[in-house]
């Protein structure tokens, strides 16, 4: 049962063209996944036009979290920039280019089948329009 909804789930963020492949870090340690979460949405309230899936996975042993989110509608972003913003009020960030012939399911698969983990999604323009 776990196994057919992890697949369905990493198949329905498949359908979505995403660009990039994120990480988010904290300078300080931070142990509060819903306060991680706020953080990012905080962050990518300017980005209106930027729609993601971003799952948060805390670390027990080192009291901390960080996120990982997969990003679209990102054509028209500096990466230096962005990178650049969330440096200036968070910490550190990495992204990459989402490679879509490995799926999301490739990237997310270890963070959405944890225990413990906090996730969420703006989809924008994609509301209503895919479904699971």
């Amino acid at each position: 049962m776990q196994e057919d909804i992890k697949e369905a789930f990493g198949e329905w963020l498949s359908r979505y063209p995403w660009d990039w492949w994120a990480t988010f870090t904290f300078r300080r340690p931070l142990a509060n996944p819903i306060l991680a979460k706020k953080h990012f949405e905080s962050f990518m309230g300017p980005y209106k036009d930027v729609f993601y899936f971003v799952a948060v996975e805390r670390f027990f042993m080192k009291d901390d979290c960080h996120l990982h989110a997969l990003l679209g509608n990102c054509s028209d972003l500096s990466a230096k920039e962005f990178w650049a913003g969330w440096y200036k009020k968070y910490g550190r960030c990495r992204t990459e280019a989402y490679n879509a012939g490995l799926g999301a399911r490739f990237y997310l698969f270890k963070y959405v089948t944890k225990d413990l983990f906090d996730w969420d999604f703006r989809l924008g323009q994609f509301q209503g329009k895919l479904s699971l």
